[in-house]
């Protein structure tokens, strides 16, 4: 990946991936999850990581018009690549045959938000151990720098309807059986 590709993922894949999907007409963002996101002014505060390595968002959608077949879906969710990114991992839509589960598929992107620097004072007065090489004089400094990291997901779901139950807990996240998705077509 050149320089450039990577400087422009990292400050604005979040952005890219929201606008790609509100700026379809065949799609509708049905939720947004994630802590910290303030999309009215175009920033991410990243404040509360302070405690963390790593932050999700989760991009909940279906089509405007529903769609039901494993096949179907895997054609409406590979439109929602924005041009120029590549997913880290594609799970597709799965059907074994029409009476079986429908098993939901996933895009998932990652990107550095930033870096957690961690320094740690250790300051130890036990006199046996200021001879130790780990604790020279008594004393040790561990610095640890860790990037954060953004997970984004795109979760797609056959239904307007279908993906507000998921986002209330009534419906399940990862697959349907085909008699409880006919309640949604």
């Amino acid at each position: 990946m050149n320089e450039t590709k990577q400087q422009f993922k990292q400050e604005e894949e979040l952005y890219l991936i929201k606008n790609h999907i509100q700026n379809n007409p065949e799609v509708i963002l049905v939720g947004i999850i994630g802590k910290g996101l303030d999309f009215t002014e175009n920033v991410v505060d990243v404040s509360f990581a302070y405690n963390l390595d790593k932050y999700d968002v989760n991009f909940c959608v279906a089509p405007k018009k529903g769609l039901y077949t494993a096949n179907e879906l895997q054609d409406f969710m590979m439109k929602l690549i924005p041009e120029g990114l590549d997913p880290d991992t594609i799970i597709p839509f799965t059907q074994h045959n029409k009476e079986s589960y429908l098993n939901f598929g996933r895009l998932t992107f990652s990107e550095v938000l930033g870096q957690k620097k961690t320094i740690v004072d250790i300051i130890s007065s036990y006199k046996r151990m200021h001879n130790m090489e780990e604790l020279k004089y008594g004393k040790k400094k561990i610095e640890r720098t860790i990037d954060v990291i953004s997970q984004i997901y795109v979760d797609v779901y056959p239904s307007k309807t279908y993906a507000k139950d998921v986002l209330n807990g009534i419906a399940n996240e990862n697959f349907v059986d085909q008699k409880f998705l006919a309640k949604y077509k």
